[in-house]
């Protein structure tokens, strides 16, 4: 509420609290015409913070009984800066925590308040800071919180279970040539294997195998689990029958290419400093900043598809859900690829693709936003928790 101080001159007049004497313009009362002197108000808005934000937001004149509101431009008057920095955060995370439409930035330190949106379950803080409107945990979409909650727990159910039972680590699985199943080893990280035993060819990812290679060899264009004649041809000795192991392959290694991705963003960043500082940067030049910012998010969503494959219960609604993944991962690649040339100081060769580069960035965007668009469930319950293991 308003109010107002005395006059500049005057008898002193005795503040009720404290009971010095102060001159008129050194006292101060709000509608209810309770006086009080400076020191008095500044020392009561203190007491108030210290006791928490919501003593401060109903705080009241200091005067016993009386219930007239402590209003803003008091605050204003006697608070310090900090004391009022603090009084708006209290206002804000009153706001935040009354209106499910906004929730507070988990960032250390962040004092945002982030809008939700419908169409999407990540939110973007203005610290920089991604995060699950829902859960306020990391990314995840487009696997669900529920869903996120079970695939953590079969995490760390399958933690030290590799891919063939009885063997340390995860490299080893067995041909899956019925005729053969001899255990092998992927000692790096190219998908494409060939047997030493029966000589023919194989996905590691999926078991599709022969002796052609050129049929065999699809490795960015597999997203499909182990099939059960694969697991069954393997006498049991899949852990899971190889599903779990496969979605958390895939997951792993788009999480491992998401550090690459942002190696390539710090290079487009120190390449725009440098323009800065030699006067040459415009907007145009920010392309680069763009198209690798854009494969981080996409990277992310592409990790966290194969959670929510593994989650489906239905083998119709994972087959349709793998095109889409499968149109992602490989928009993705694509200009990860062109990326890679900027982190490399292939400057040239950048600057030529510029045109292709801001296409492609735009493309992957529109893709990933009408991905998730289509797919965010209204709450948790339109996402099974249901898992394969």
């Amino acid at each position: 509420g308003g109010g107002g101080g005395g006059g500049g001159g005057g008898e002193p007049d005795e503040c009720p609290v404290c009971l010095d004497d102060a001159a008129p313009g050194d006292m101060y009362a709000l509608r209810c015409g309770h006086r009080l002197c400076v020191t008095c108000w500044s020392t009561h808005l203190t007491t108030l913070l210290d006791g928490g934000g919501a003593d401060a937001l109903a705080a009241t004149c200091p005067q016993e009984d009386c219930s007239v509101a402590v209003g803003e431009a008091v605050w204003e008057r006697f608070a310090t800066p900090e004391e009022l920095s603090r009084y708006h955060r209290s206002l804000l995370a009153a706001f935040a925590a009354e209106d499910e439409a906004f929730a507070w930035c988990p960032a250390p330190d962040c004092d945002h308040v982030v809008a939700h949106s419908s169409l999407k379950a990540t939110v973007h803080c203005a610290c920089g800071r991604a995060f699950c409107f829902r859960c306020r945990e990391a990314p995840h979409a487009p696997t669900t919180c529920a869903q996120r909650v079970a695939w953590a727990a079969a995490v760390d159910k399958h933690r030290g279970v590799s891919g063939l039972k009885g063997v340390e680590g995860g490299n080893v699985k067995p041909c899956p040539n019925p005729k053969c199943n001899v255990p092998v080893e992927k000692t790096d990280g190219c998908m494409f294997m060939r047997c030493s035993q029966c000589a023919n060819f194989w996905c590691w990812q999926c078991g599709q195998f022969g002796a052609d290679k050129a049929a065999v060899h699809h490795v960015w264009k597999c997203n499909e689990p182990p099939t059960e004649k694969w697991a069954a041809a393997a006498g049991g000795m899949f852990d899971d029958n190889g599903k779990f192991h496969f979605y958390n392959e895939r997951f792993k290694n788009h999480m491992d290419a998401l550090a690459i991705a942002r190696t390539q963003l710090e290079h487009a960043r120190v390449k725009q400093a440098a323009l800065v500082e030699a006067g040459e940067a415009t907007p145009a030049t920010e392309f680069l900043i763009k198209a690798a910012t854009t494969v981080i998010n996409s990277r992310v969503v592409c990790a966290w598809t194969y959670p929510y494959c593994w989650s489906l219960a239905s083998d119709t609604q994972r087959l349709l859900f793998q095109h889409q993944q499968s149109m992602l991962e490989t928009y993705t690649e694509d200009l990860a690829e062109m990326c890679d040339a900027g982190a490399k100081g292939e400057d040239a060769k950048v600057m030529e693709n510029r045109a292709l580069i801001l296409e492609r960035t735009a493309s992957l965007h529109r893709y990933m936003r009408s991905m998730m668009q289509e797919m965010a469930p209204p709450d948790d319950a339109a996402g099974g928790a249901g898992g394969g293991g």
